[in-house]
């Protein structure tokens, strides 16, 4: 099984263009996405870096940024092993030309790392020196997935009403979706209108699928006022399990696997989603501005 992965990782590589030539659009303002789950164990992460990989299978530019900071894991799925993170980069230790990681599969990546909670206090001066440096490297990318560890607290607040979109991620049980709903109506509060999309992760079946989407949209609808667009269900697939033990993506792996199709058919639903407002600030002056206090979190 090793040999398999590496050999496929050593042909990925070969055939990969650089992340300079398959840009979209470069007038077209960048995309920030936030990933969140309301409970861990939903495959948030494998979605994720599925989803990136099939936007870059697009001829769209990736940046997957692990914000599961002292916990992440994205590098080592996509077979890169980071000497910087984010954990550095609010330590005020993180070298930003370094901070960016490639990968074998497409996308960029920024690593989450490891760091106990109160390393993560970074001051104010800090945190502004990096995103100013972290401005113009954003700004070249199509798309930028935030992938947020499980569940909410204040701290991420900064970073999920300042991106332009919110995706949730859930599995069909009850438990995980009043977990996800209580995830989403905490963003509802601190940023009303943001957009927010779902997707439904090991359903047995598309029905099982549709009927959880279905219920999260009804009491958002209900007791938020919110519209939530189903961005797609991903059913149970063997394909998964397998490559998560081979570390290498599922949409690499066995591209015709039902999985592979469903999170392609989402890429392709967000390429045609709105593009950001050009005259609307960058996710990196929106961030700078709530991290600096001036709107409540």
């Amino acid at each position: 099984m090793g040999d398999q992965a590496s050999s496929l990782r050593q042909l990925l590589q070969q055939q990969q263009p650089s992340q300079k030539q398959r840009m979209g659009d470069s007038q077209t303002p960048t995309c920030s996405i936030a990933v969140l789950s309301g409970k861990g164990g939903v495959g948030k992460t494998n979605v994720s870096v599925n989803l990136g990989i099939a936007l870059t299978e697009l001829n769209y530019s990736v940046l997957l940024v692990d914000m599961d900071i002292g916990m992440g894991n994205i590098d080592a799925m996509v077979g890169t092993y980071s000497t910087m993170s984010m954990a550095d980069l609010l330590r005020g230790s993180g070298d930003v030309s370094t901070l960016i990681q490639p990968s074998l599969y497409g996308i960029d990546i920024i690593a989450g790392g490891s760091a106990l909670a109160e390393e993560l206090s970074p001051d104010e001066d800090v945190v502004q020196l990096a995103l100013g440096e972290l401005e113009e490297r954003f700004s070249k990318y199509d798309f930028v997935l935030f992938d947020l560890g499980a569940g909410i607290s204040k701290d991420r607040v900064p970073v999920l009403t300042s991106v332009d979109r919110i995706i949730g991620v859930t599995v069909p049980e009850p438990p995980a979706l009043t977990d996800l709903y209580s995830a989403l109506k905490w963003v509802h509060h601190y940023e009303p209108m943001i957009p927010i999309q779902l997707i439904v992760n090991k359903a047995v079946s598309e029905k099982e699928g549709l009927a959880a989407a279905e219920r999260i949209q009804a009491v958002a609808k209900r007791f938020l006022q919110k519209e939530v667009e189903l961005l797609g269900v991903i059913r149970e697939d063997p394909a998964v399990v397998s490559s998560v033990k081979a570390q290498v993506p599922f949409v690499c792996r066995l591209p015709k696997a039902m999985a592979s199709q469903a999170v392609r058919g989402m890429a392709r639903k967000l390429t045609l989603q709105p593009s950001a407002e050009e005259y609307r600030p960058s996710f990196i002056q929106r961030l700078s501005q709530r991290w600096g206090g001036k709107k409540r979190a």
